[in-house]
């Protein structure tokens, strides 16, 4: 993965066969309260990407995408991109659309004392992935 600004933090999505993961490449350079609301807001994502996914007649087949997105200190998101698209348009606008319903969500609040205006984020959703040979080239 190409490094952002310093002011950018690119956080992975792993979902794999149900299980769910976030890190952040430069973890160690974070406030523990900034470690922790990334950790909340991937967590956020994953529960609400998985109970919509369940709903659809995508929920049994394997998918991956990338995309990045903005988050503001207000509590927005913008700018979504799908930078690495599915094979199925309807398992990214379904990530497209779980992003977009988590503008204005007081769980993107920066915790006190942040002084950007906004975060970059990148984040990799893969459902029902499996074993490390199904996992696209770029993650392996």
């Amino acid at each position: 993965m190409e490094r952002m600004k310093t002011t950018a933090c690119i956080i992975a999505f792993i979902v794999l066969s149900g299980c769910f993961s976030g890190a952040s490449a430069k973890s160690e350079d974070l406030a523990p309260e900034m470690k922790n609301w990334h950790g909340k807001i991937a967590a956020g994502i994953w529960d609400r990407f998985s109970r919509r996914i369940k709903s659809t007649n995508l929920k049994e087949q394997k998918f991956s995408c990338s995309v990045q997105y903005t988050v503001t200190a207000k509590g927005t998101i913008k700018n979504i991109h799908v930078n690495r698209p599915s094979d199925n348009k309807a398992f990214d606008n379904l990530v497209v659309s779980c992003l977009r319903s988590f503008s204005g969500d007081p769980l993107l609040k920066f915790p006190p004392g942040t002084k950007e205006s906004q975060i970059q984020k990148t984040g990799v959703i893969l459902w029902n992935a499996g074993k490390n040979r199904d996992l696209p080239a770029f993650l392996r």
